[in-house]
């Protein structure tokens, strides 16, 4: 397709996004279609969410903003989440749902279990 050069195109506009997030850093600018922004997190900390986001014709983003969480957090919070997806899938049975309540407990405890 030829386009000739004095030939305008609108964008569509997505909402601002912002220039960092906890523990993390933004890799982006701007907020028309087709922008683009990379997320990542600190050294010892992971990400939740989408780690690239994309400005579409629609005048959204394509994601939610992701969070950054400290590794023991987000070991406990995709247990829990895989666990509750499962559940509710009912790709797992209430035997195997009593032993990962029993291993959460073991973790989550203040006390040491050896």
């Amino acid at each position: 397709m030829r386009v000739d050069r004095h030939t305008c195109v609108d964008l569509s506009e997505c909402p601002i996004l912002p220039s960092v997030i906890t523990h993390g850093f933004v890799n982006g600018s701007g907020s028309l279609e087709g922008a683009r922004y990379e997320f990542s997190c600190e050294s010892g900390y992971s990400l939740i969410g989408y780690s690239q986001m994309v400005c579409t014709d629609a005048g959204v983003w394509n994601g939610s903003l992701p969070t950054c969480l400290i590794g023991e957090k987000n070991t406990k919070f995709l247990f829990t989440k895989i666990l509750q997806i499962l559940f509710q899938l009912q790709l797992i049975n209430k035997d195997i749902t009593t032993w990962a309540d029993q291993t959460r407990n073991l973790y989550e405890s203040p006390t040491n279990h050896y």
